[in-house]
């Protein structure tokens, strides 16, 4: 692993309103700790992160049920000297709170010319977004959420606005309606296969709540072959996914495996890959990350071995190859 990774996924808590077929999470929040801000700040005051973390994507859970989460923001902008996004991924359930969180860091990320993207999970229309995300009215405040986020969008331009389609058994016949309904909105949406993953989520322990029979990789490589087509989908991504639905093996590259990305659990584990738990290198709160650097043992053989099947993006975007 490099000693300056430039992308945390930051997993702020495993509290939930949702109870997604996909994810573990939720089953956990009562049992997992979480950073407190002076956590925080402790553990991204080290100098290493300090000065090489660029993007950070505050996760969970439902990262918007945490009510000092602009605090946490304001923390992150002060200690990351040269941070350039921060990313937040929400299941939009509850409207107020979302957009409110919304608002709060684009007052703190503006003021620190630190760009904002907010993503919103939508896994089909109406019942089936409902049954996926296991709340029923689901998909209602959702609509009301994306529609209230595209009219902040409009005050503040800069701002970035998507959608997310995680792929699962109960979906994947309603890819084509729900990327209608993001180009009704003239929103993009991306669409993730629903990964099998032993830490955060940890979506190994419900797969069979949510795998992709094999019957479903052709429906969902013919879709995806027609969207790259026609541009709706970066060629880059669109390869990765067609690759890995017609032979099962990853194709591309992996910030994490690049050196470029660790995840921080709601308790301050840390892990050089987002999926494993066998690449934990130690806990923030412990010992100082530039501590934890001189400690880790190399993990490329284990690499080479967990890659290879690896369906998850793993800011394939922002990966060197």
């Amino acid at each position: 692993m490099k000693a300056r990774p430039r992308i945390m996924v930051l997993f702020t808590s495993y509290r939930c309103n949702a109870r997604c077929v996909m994810c573990y999470a939720w089953h956990k929040q009562a049992r997992y700790k979480e950073l407190s801000p002076s956590d925080i700040k402790r553990i991204f005051s080290d100098r290493v992160l300090g000065e090489s973390i660029q993007i950070i994507n505050l996760t969970g859970g439902e990262p918007t049920m945490r009510k000092d989460l602009a605090e946490i923001i304001d923390i992150l902008i002060s200690t990351c000297r040269n941070l350039k996004r921060i990313d937040i991924s929400t299941n939009g359930i509850n409207t107020e709170e979302v957009v409110d969180a919304v608002e709060q860091a684009l007052a703190l990320t503006l003021r620190h010319n630190v760009n904002l993207g907010v993503s919103v999970s939508v896994d089909g229309m109406g019942s089936v977004h409902d049954r996926v995300r296991g709340v029923r009215g689901a998909f209602e405040r959702v609509d009301r959420t994306i529609d209230e986020l595209v009219e902040l969008k409009g005050l503040y331009p800069s701002s970035g606005l998507g959608l997310n389609f995680t792929i699962t058994k109960d979906n994947y016949m309603n890819l084509q309606e729900a990327f209608d309904y993001a180009r009704g909105r003239n929103i993009g949406m991306s669409f993730t296969l629903s990964a099998l993953s032993e830490i955060g989520v940890e979506s190994e322990s419900v797969k069979d709540n949510f795998f992709l029979p094999e019957e479903s990789r052709k429906v969902i490589s013919d879709f995806i072959g027609i969207i790259a087509q026609n541009s709706y989908i970066h060629p880059d991504y669109a390869e990765f996914l067609l690759h890995w639905l017609n032979s099962g093996q990853r194709k591309g590259p992996c910030a994490f495996r690049s050196g470029e990305s660790l995840l921080c659990e709601p308790d301050g584990s840390l892990y050089c890959c987002g999926n494993f738990g066998d690449f934990k290198i130690g806990n923030a709160l412990e010992n100082s990350f530039s501590g934890l650097l001189q400690n880790h043992r190399s993990f490329s053989a284990l690499y080479k071995q967990k890659c290879s099947s690896c369906n998850s993006n793993c800011y394939i975007h922002e990966a060197k190859p």
